[in-house]
């Protein structure tokens, strides 16, 4: 979502960069600076030069600099590297993710989020937004969703010793 159709957004960047600095344990100057750094990979460069496109694996974030293993391994259960830009599903996000993608909502509140929805999943945004605390709004309703466009599927096979595991992105606007 950081540069769909290689088009810098400007709130994805912002997003990310709470991400970044909620859970890569980085300051907010950081967190901004790496965020688009990122995003200058993959967006159109005003030089007009070619872009790197979009990522297909959250691991080519090492290939950027000031990302290391450490801060991937932070990262990698709350990013996803998607062959197009999707809705996050608030029924299946984190609470680290919720908090990034909502201004002023804190961790703590997303963290309450997440524990009402395993009692009720949220029928709709509405709903959702409906169990926001005061004072707390979505500012882009075409950004989130309740139900989840992209699936990952895993699958294992064992012969003997050898063992294949294979992972394959489905979607779901594809049939």
């Amino acid at each position: 979502n950081l540069a769909p159709g290689t088009v810098a957004n400007p709130l994805a960047l912002q997003q990310f960069a709470r991400l970044l600095e909620a859970v890569g344990e980085v300051s907010a100057g950081e967190a901004e600076t790496l965020a688009a750094r990122v995003q200058n990979e993959i967006a159109v460069p005003s030089g007009g030069l070619a872009p790197r496109g979009p990522l297909v694996d959250p691991g080519e974030l090492l290939d950027i600099d000031g990302f290391d293993a450490e801060l991937l391994d932070r990262l990698r259960p709350y990013v996803a590297a998607l062959p197009a830009p999707s809705r996050l599903n608030v029924n299946t996000a984190s609470a680290e993710v919720l908090h990034a993608i909502i201004d002023q909502l804190s961790l703590a509140a997303a963290r309450v989020l997440v524990a009402e929805r395993e009692r009720a999943w949220y029928r709709s945004i509405a709903d959702f937004e409906s169990r926001l605390p005061n004072g707390t709004r979505v500012d882009n309703h075409d950004g989130i969703d309740v139900r989840s466009r992209f699936f990952a599927v895993v699958g294992r096979a064992r012969a003997g010793v050898a063992m294949v595991s294979i992972t394959i992105m489905l979607d779901r606007s594809q049939g």
